[in-house]
């Protein structure tokens, strides 16, 4: 993922984490759920749903950085 990427050379990283992808999810992926090009876009509970359970991660642990990243 690009965006997870840039987040890890923003902050000085050469290695990309599994919290970079976390943080940069949600911002990323949540217009690809629209099934209608006019509708709006949630705010990205579906998209960490699905990331908590594909990685297997408990939705409060990542709600916080989700959060930080919907607001940026």
């Amino acid at each position: 993922n690009r965006a997870a990427r840039a987040l890890a050379a923003f902050e000085g990283r050469t290695e990309v984490t599994e919290d970079d992808v976390a943080r940069v999810a949600a911002c990323c992926l949540r217009h690809r759920l629209r099934k209608d090009p006019l509708e709006q876009i949630d705010s990205g509970d579906r998209v960490v749903k699905v990331f908590c359970k594909v990685f297997e991660r408990p939705e409060s642990s990542d709600r916080g950085a989700f959060e930080l990243a919907l607001a940026a």
